[in-house]
């Protein structure tokens, strides 16, 4: 889960929009087709310029990645049961 990881550690993440990761990112990362070089060297320079851009996505992931941990994953597991008990 290096998105997730990444995102925990404050880092703003770029990734694709393909396969599973548009649904890990949520709306806290900048998404790419990942065969789009031009696309991806877009972002990459997007945050190199914009600081205020770098900081959205940083506190965005932050918040993204906390709907993954334990605790939450607990939470939900326990409504299931909850459900169907």
């Amino acid at each position: 889960m290096p998105i997730l990881e990444a995102m925990q550690l404050g880092t703003p993440v770029i990734t694709s929009t393909k396969g599973s990761t548009p649904e890990v990112a949520g709306d806290a990362a900048l998404m790419v087709d990942p065969y789009d070089v031009p696309a991806i060297a877009g972002a990459i320079r997007r945050f190199e310029a914009d600081a205020d851009l770098r900081d959205h996505y940083a506190q965005a992931g932050t918040a993204q990645a906390a709907k993954f941990s334990n605790a939450a994953y607990d939470a939900r597991l326990a409504d299931l049961y909850r459900k169907f008990a």
